[in-house]
């Protein structure tokens, strides 16, 4: 640049000269044609120093659009860092998480550990137990088949005994049969001798705390016009019937007299007297029906 700033100013001299004139010098078409040739050069120096300004210009517009490119990304870049940062800190505090479940994973495998130790043991103790059992079972089984050899024998002992064990139980559960209806025999006999002497009395109303060998004497007198006293052994109420004070049929009533005459004429009076059936009453003697 200070060249072409020499030679500018040197042409501006000369072309000064020629047109100014100087004393010693005189000005002629040859100086002025050489001026103006080096006016062209120095134009055209000028114009192609304007298109490398020009050039300079847009290297510089470009650098300046690049540089704002830079500053964009460079921001983006800084709000990257920040975000990664963030990041940073948070996965800061998810390692702290991460180690404490570290921390907590080992106590537990150690005592996962600790339980399979014990399993361990535990299996161990059983393996031993079964091997004990299954001595055992070996040893039950034989005693098993000798005991199973034992009944074979009593069985065919039992076998040539049954025989004549049956024929026993069958002469034995003959003499029991004879022996049963002998009894029957004598039981039925009993019976007839024990009722020979009883009436039963039945739709006499039941009362609480009643006396039962009263309320026959009431009957006696008032329905079968017997006047005088009759002798009794015994007087109950006996079977199912209505309780004192509830609706239904009362319980009957035995009674067995002390003389069979007395027995007779009651029962006798209750066969002509006609108002009993309307009243539900009656008397029922096996001996004498």
């Amino acid at each position: 640049m200070d060249e072409e700033n020499v030679n500018t100013s040197q042409m501006l001299n000369t072309s000064r000269d020629v047109l100014y004139g100087q004393p010693e010098q005189s000005v002629t078409l040859e100086n002025i044609y050489q001026l103006m040739l080096g006016m062209n050069e120095r134009l055209t120096t000028i114009e192609k120093g304007m298109s490398q300004v020009n050039q300079m210009n847009r290297t510089l517009t470009n650098l300046v659009t690049k540089f704002t490119e830079m500053n964009s990304k460079v921001a983006e870049a800084e709000g990257q860092i920040k975000n990664l940062k963030s990041r940073c800190d948070s996965n800061d505090g998810k390692m702290s998480q991460i180690k404490h479940d570290h921390t907590e994973l080992n106590k537990e495998v150690k005592n996962m550990k600790k339980i399979q130790t014990d399993a361990n043991n535990n299996l161990q103790g059983i393996s031993d137990f079964m091997d004990d059992f299954k001595v055992n079972h070996e040893n039950n089984v034989k005693d098993v088949r000798s005991v199973k050899s034992s009944i074979s024998k009593v069985a065919n002992d039992l076998a040539d005994n049954t025989s004549e064990l049956r024929n026993e139980i069958k002469t034995v559960a003959n003499n029991a049969k004879h022996e049963n209806e002998i009894l029957q025999s004598t039981v039925i006999d009993l019976q007839c001798r024990s009722m020979k002497n009883n009436l039963v009395f039945t739709g006499l109303t039941e009362t609480e705390g009643e006396n039962t060998e009263e309320v026959i004497r009431t009957f006696i007198q008032q329905f079968l016009h017997i006047t005088h006293r009759i002798e009794f052994g015994n007087v109950h109420r006996f079977g199912y019937g209505a309780k004192p004070g509830r609706r239904g049929r009362p319980r009957p009533i035995v009674a067995r007299f002390l003389y069979y005459k007395d027995l007779a004429r009651s029962h006798d009076r209750s066969q002509i007297h006609t108002g009993l059936k309307e009243n539900r009453l009656g008397l029922i003697n096996s001996s004498l029906t």
